[in-house]
């Protein structure tokens, strides 16, 4: 990023977008952090982006959450003033506390409450059992849903045989040439109200997203009967999508996780938050 010295300064940043490393032709500038995003004045340069990816006053090194809404001290480890929502509407009883006492895990971007865990865990559970379940039935599933839209395997395979083409090439080509969903907006909430909306639009937006991973890398794997019917180009664009599709899972499941708060949940016994991203870490990395 260009400074008053119209510098380039490269920045390394953590899964929390926290600044970690910033490097300009002559040296590197090495970032720390206590639990709550404090720094001294001495590490790093306040000028830059700081913990969480925020801006830090240059001043204070206190950091200006909600676009202005409330500064974050991070030496007293709280907000400088109150939530509007608190003491007993949705900012909750503490209405000076940060992300609930657990900043490592969470952060609060708008000054505001986030979503509750009793709700979150319930919007995501169905998501996070299909990304724990064996890739193979999932992709099963696909196969079998693409059939029934054609009205079943004997209509496939007269309509294969109708355009001299085998069935599984039918299949094959019709997979890979499904829409494919678009990049999805991270936004922080103001409110539960519009936060639960909003994780439900994440919902839908993450399960095509993964009905894109498991359908790539179910065609693309040798073992089932249908990359041998893909040409080079339809293989090469598979490939692609699949990259591009791991990382928007990652990329989504990472800032929606953000937004969850901890507390009791009626499904703690099917969902594991940390689990979540770091199961969508592991299918973004996987090869």
């Amino acid at each position: 990023m260009p400074t008053q010295s119209r510098k380039t300064i490269l920045l390394a940043t953590d899964q929390q977008q926290s600044v970690l490393n910033a490097l300009d032709a002559n040296q590197h500038h090495p970032i720390a952090y206590t639990p709550y995003g404090h720094r001294p004045m001495e590490n790093g340069l306040l000028s830059l982006l700081g913990f969480n990816g925020e801006l830090p006053d240059p001043l204070t090194g206190h950091y200006h959450l909600g676009k202005g809404y409330r500064q974050f001290n991070p030496v007293l480890m709280r907000f400088n003033s109150p939530d509007s929502w608190s003491p007993f509407g949705r900012g909750g009883l503490n209405a000076y506390a940060y992300c609930t006492g657990n900043p490592i895990n969470w952060k609060d971007p708008t000054g505001h409450t986030l979503v509750p865990a009793s709700f979150f865990d319930e919007i995501f559970v169905n998501l996070y059992k299909f990304m724990k379940g064996p890739k193979s039935e999932r992709f099963t599933d696909i196969v079998m849903t693409t059939e029934q839209h054609f009205g079943g395997a004997e209509k496939i395979r007269m309509l294969a045989n109708h355009k001299s083409t085998p069935p599984d090439a039918l299949i094959a080509r019709t997979l890979s040439n499904n829409k494919k969903p678009t990049y999805f907006i991270t936004e922080n909430p103001s409110d539960i109200a519009t936060g639960i909306k909003y994780l439900n639009n994440a919902d839908k937006h993450l399960r095509d997203t993964l009905d894109v991973v498991t359908t790539n890398t179910g065609l693309l794997n040798p073992k089932n009967p249908y990359l041998k019917h893909l040409n080079e180009t339809e293989i090469r664009n598979l490939k692609a999508d699949l990259l591009a599709h791991k990382n928007e899972l990652a990329r989504v499941i990472s800032h929606v996780s953000s937004l969850r708060i901890e507390g009791p949940s009626r499904v703690a016994g099917d969902f594991n938050a940390k689990d979540f991203v770091d199961t969508a870490n592991r299918i973004r990395d996987s090869r």
